[in-house]
């Protein structure tokens, strides 16, 4: 499968890191370093906040969207003389909103790929990841799985109550 960190493929470190610096500097055809250099982390703080990661336990208009994901693992990136703190993010596969109250954010995790070809699955759906900015991280938030699909989880806040309707700006991630 070739080289890989925390078993994800560092062809696909690079992708997403490469995308992340494309949004910050509003440049599509932005081109990120060939060697791959950083220092890996096992938590952060903003604030008081401690954010853990699973390793260890714009220029113009933008549009803010909420996603809901796993951080694999925190690391400090020099790029173009700045250094950023950032943070490799497996994101759920789809972001929603529960159908009786749409204040409830909805997420649903990705099968592993093992477990979607044990199943049958011929074509099966690859994890999406991001790499993002730790000061980015607005909440950190636990999850509360569905009696009807294993997959499927209600989002909940600590200290935290949703209270707008999350389905206007809830999006999904695409890697192609």
């Amino acid at each position: 499968m070739g080289d890989t960190f925390e078993n994800v493929s560092i062809k696909r470190i690079k992708k997403a890191l490469t995308k992340f610096y494309r949004r910050l500097f509003s440049d599509p055809h932005l081109v990120a370093p060939g060697a791959l250099v950083f220092v890996v982390a096992s938590q952060a703080w903003v604030d008081t906040i401690e954010i853990p990661c699973e390793r260890h336990s714009m220029n113009g208009p933008s549009m803010q969207r909420w996603f809901v994901g796993t951080i694999l693992f925190l690391f400090e990136h020099t790029f173009q003389g700045e250094v950023y703190f950032l943070a490799f993010v497996e994101v759920m596969i789809r972001h929603a909103t529960a159908e009786h109250d749409k204040s409830i954010p909805v997420v649903y995790k990705n099968q592993s790929r093992i477990l979607q070809l044990a199943l049958g699955n011929e074509r099966p759906i690859d994890s999406k990841y991001a790499v993002i900015k730790v000061d980015d991280i607005l909440l950190q938030v636990g999850l509360v799985q569905s009696l009807d699909d294993e997959l499927k989880f209600s989002v909940i806040g600590n200290y935290h109550v949703f209270e707008q309707d999350m389905s206007l700006d809830a999006a999904d991630i695409v890697n192609p």
